[in-house]
């Protein structure tokens, strides 16, 4: 995708891309460039925040559309989930998470932005 090149990053199928930046320098910015960059090709985007997230997949629960909601997410060629660790999470959004991650692994682009580092884990 053009988005990326421009920072100087290789476009490969299948591998994935896990730059370590630190708060304030532009993470969002950058999936919302790939989000473009894939709209652009005429791709579906999905983008969530781990709370939008949590809610869509809570409220499918209680409208017994979980089925439903889960392929209009995966109908997505693109998955973005941007700012996780910036608010504090409930066990909820973590299974909504970890059920997103583990349906899409190998099956669809997942891009995940967060401030954590990859060994600090929150309950």
């Amino acid at each position: 995708m053009r988005s990326h090149r421009r920072f100087g990053l290789e476009e490969h199928r299948d591998s994935k891309l896990e730059p370590s930046i630190t708060s304030g320098t532009g993470k969002s910015h950058f999936a919302e460039g790939l989000a473009q960059a894939a709209i652009e090709k005429d791709l579906r985007v999905a983008w969530f925040t781990l709370e939008t997230l949590s809610a869509a997949i809570g409220k499918s629960k209680v409208d017994g559309a979980t089925a439903r909601t889960g392929a209009w997410i995966f109908r997505a060629d693109l998955i973005v989930v941007d700012g996780i660790g910036l608010l504090p999470f409930g066990e909820d959004a973590a299974e909504a998470f970890y059920r997103i991650i583990e349906a899409a692994y190998e099956r669809h682009s997942i891009a995940v932005t967060s401030d954590m580092p990859p060994t600090v884990r929150r309950h």
